[in-house]
C-alpha cells in the first residue's frame, strides 16, 4: 500500500487547542495510511515533540514569515513541500493559510486543505487586518482544494459564502470521563480540600481568553465563599499581566496557577465549574473536553452555539458584567451524566480520523 505523505502546517507544536487537534488526529489514526511531516515557523523544542519523534512523525521548521519577506516564505514553503513530495498539505495557519495553499499549488500538491478553528475574522476591524482576510480569501477560491472549519461560525467567519465541510474537533471521550480517583488524588497534590468549590479554566494567556474579566468574576465569587479557589491551566504572553490583576484583586492565596499541563483530562475532574468568558472562539476543543467530563460550565456567547452538544452548558453575554456572571455560577454543583447525548458522540475522534482520511484521500 502507497502510503499518503500529509504536512500539516502550524505556527508551533507546543500545548493549545489547534495543536491538540492535530495530535489527537495522529494518535487516533491506528490505520498507518499517512506519512505525516508536521511543518512549523519556529526554531525552538516543542512540547509534543517527543511525542511526535515517537510517533514516526517528522518536524520540518522554516523561517518565521513575520521576520522575512512574502517571497522567503513562499519560496521556503515551495522547496520543502518539493522537497517532501507532499501529497496533501493541510494548514491551520488562519489567513496565513492562504499563503501557504498558495506555494502547495505552486509545488504541485493536489490536495490542499485550509482548516479554520476559530471566528476571529468575524470581529475583526483593523484596516490592514481586513483587507489581509479579503486578500486569504481570494486565494483560498483560487488555491484550496478544501475548505475545512470546526464549526458554521468559524467556517463563515473566515470563508465567507465560500463552500466549506465542518469536520469536529474530535477528542478520545473516554479519556475525558469524570474520575473520582483523579479528583481525590490531584486534590491531595494541590492541597485542596473536597469541600472547596473550584473553578477551572484552561487557555493560553492571550485577549481571547478574557483572563482580565474572568478573574473579576472569582473576585466576587470569592467574596461569598472566602474557601474558594481559581485553577488557571496555560500560559502565553499575558502571564505578566494576569499575575498583576490577581494580586490588585488581592486573591493571590486563592489562585492556583499551574502552566501548562500533559493531564488536563485528569485536571478537569478536580474542578466543580468551568468558567469560560472567551471575546471570541470557533468551537473550542476545551469545551467538548469539558462535556465529556459533566462539568457545568458558563461560557461566553461569542462563543458557537454549535460548542452546547450536552446540558453542560450554559451561556451568557460579557455585556452582563463580572457580578452577573459570578452570581450565575452555581457554588453547589455536580457532574452531569452526559454518556447518552448523541451530539458529544459526534465528537469521538476515531469519527473525525475517518473524515479527515476521506478528505486526504478526495473521496466524494
Amino acid at each position: 500500500m502507497t502510503r499518503l505523505k500529509v504536512m500539516h502546517v502550524n505556527y508551533t507544536m507546543n500545548i493549545g487547542g489547534i495543536e491538540s487537534f492535530i495530535m489527537n488526529s495522529i494518535r487516533a489514526d491506528t490505520s498507518n495510511r499517512n506519512e505525516v511531516t508536521i511543518l512549523t515557523y519556529r526554531d525552538q523544542h516543542f512540547d509534543y515533540e517527543a511525542e511526535l519523534i515517537s510517533r514516526g512523525v517528522n518536524i520540518l521548521r522554516i523561517s518565521d514569515p513575520t521576520h522575512v519577506s512574502m517571497a522567503r516564505h513562499l519560496s521556503e514553503l515551495v522547496r520543502v513541500m518539493r522537497t517532501v513530495q507532499v501529497d496533501v498539505v493541510h494548514a491551520h495557519t488562519y489567513f496565513d493559510s492562504a499563503f501557504v495553499l498558495l506555494a502547495a499549488m505552486l509545488a504541485g500538491v493536489p490536495t490542499r486543505i485550509t482548516h479554520s478553528h476559530t471566528a476571529l475574522a468575524a470581529s475583526e476591524k483593523r484596516f490592514y487586518k481586513r483587507m489581509k482576510w479579503m486578500l486569504a480569501r481570494f486565494l483560498f477560491r483560487i488555491a484550496a482544494s478544501r475548505r475545512i472549519a470546526c464549526s458554521n461560525e468559524a467556517g463563515r467567519a473566515l470563508f465567507g459564502r465560500q463552500p466549506f465541510v465542518v469536520v469536529p474537533n474530535g477528542i478520545d471521550l473516554h479519556k475525558f470521563q469524570y474520575s473520582l480517583q483523579d479528583r481525590e488524588l490531584l486534590r491531595r497534590e494541590l492541597d485542596i480540600e473536597e469541600s472547596v468549590f473550584v473553578v477551572g479554566h484552561v487557555g493560553r494567556f492571550d485577549i481571547p481568553k478574557n483572563h482580565l474579566f474572568l478573574i473579576e468574576i472569582f473576585k466576587m465569587i470569592s467574596v461569598k465563599d472566602p474557601h474558594a479557589r481559581l485553577i488557571l491551566v496555560g500560559s502565553g504572553k499575558l502571564e505578566r499581566q494576569i499575575r498583576a490583576k490577581i494580586e490588585e484583586c488581592g486573591i493571590l492565596d486563592k489562585v492556583v496557577l499551574l502552566g501548562d499541563r500533559n493531564d488536563v483530562s485528569r485536571l478537569l475532574s478536580v474542578f466543580d465549574y468551568f468558567v469560560f468568558p472567551s471575546i471570541y472562539e470557533g468551537l473550542p476543543v476545551s469545551l467538548i473536553e469539558v462535556q465529556a467530563n459533566g462539568l457545568p460550565a458558563l461560557v461566553s456567547d461569542a462563543v458557537s452555539p454549535e460548542a452546547k452538544v450536552s446540558e453542560c452548558v450554559e451561556f451568557l453575554p460579557l455585556s452582563a458584567g463580572a457580578k452577573v456572571w459570578a452570581d450565575s455560577i452555581r457554588v453547589k454543583t455536580s457532574r452531569i451524566d452526559t454518556s447518552k447525548s448523541k451530539d458529544l458522540q459526534a465528537y469521538d475522534i476515531r469519527a473525525t480520523v475517518k473524515e479527515l482520511q476521506t478528505i486526504y484521500e478526495n473521496i466524494s
